[in-house]
């Protein structure tokens, strides 16, 4: 085991302990639903935001091929797009500005895949291209800027799952110690962000079986983190 200390941007300090995409072949129909988000905050999301702002939730719905959506981003915090596929083939999802620029490549995978990513987007107006083998669905949860007031989850906290999730807020106002297990064979990566989804670190990436523990001190008081897997089963705790 190795012993790690780094300066990250933003002023954060970690140390650790560690132990081609198919053309589209039939029409997509969408269902875009719009409201405020609803989904119990315990373990995963926070109900209320910065001044009563709540979440923006929009679901999408298809099968196959490629289609756009538009969609327009308003809130300044994570862009949460929670993805779900059922079918065999590709399955890619681009989100493309008002000029036809690519500016996120969500996901990329072939077969069945589900999970949550997060990523910092820009308010403003944007287009969802998707091309997949099958049925697939998409609920982006745009989550508010959270100061340190609005967060409800505070540490000591812990977090389990078999599949890609974000975590958050969490307060990050006093250095904080992560601890990290894993036992997905192909990768495992722990990522930390800052309260507008922008990755600061890319705290743990391995390709094998994992068991970490972290001292993280950041210069922000709010932070999420997200855990990418390939379906092994993980912990996550923060104290």
């Amino acid at each position: 085991m190795d012993r790690r200390q780094c300066l990250l941007t933003g002023g954060a300090v970690v140390s650790g302990l560690l132990g081609g995409v198919g053309a589209a072949t039939a029409a997509a129909t969408a269902r875009p639903t719009e409201g405020s988000h609803g989904r119990p905050p315990v373990s995963r999301r926070q109900d209320g935001g910065p001044d009563g702002t709540e979440p923006i939730e929009t679901s999408y719905s298809g099968t196959g091929a490629t289609v756009g959506l538009d969609v327009r981003i308003e809130r300044r915090g994570p862009i949460v797009f929670d993805m779900r596929h059922g079918g065999s083939g590709s399955f890619v999802v681009d989100v493309v500005d008002a000029d036809g620029t690519r500016i996120e490549r969500t996901v990329n995978y072939t077969g069945p895949w589900s999970g949550e990513l997060a990523y910092d987007i820009e308010p403003g107006a944007y287009e969802l291209r998707v091309q997949a083998g099958g049925s697939w669905s998409i609920t982006l949860v745009q989550q508010p800027l959270y100061e340190l007031a609005d967060v409800g989850t505070t540490p000591p906290v812990e977090f389990e799952g078999s599949s890609p999730q974000l975590y958050g807020p969490i307060d990050f106002s006093a250095p904080r110690t992560l601890s990290f297990t894993s036992d997905g064979e192909d990768h495992n990566v722990l990522i930390l962000h800052d309260a507008s989804g922008e990755r600061l670190s890319v705290l743990v990436n391995e390709t094998s079986p994992v068991e970490t523990s972290i001292e993280i001190s950041i210069a922000q008081d709010v932070g999420w983190l997200s855990v990418d897997t390939d379906g092994g089963s993980y912990t996550l705790s923060v104290e």
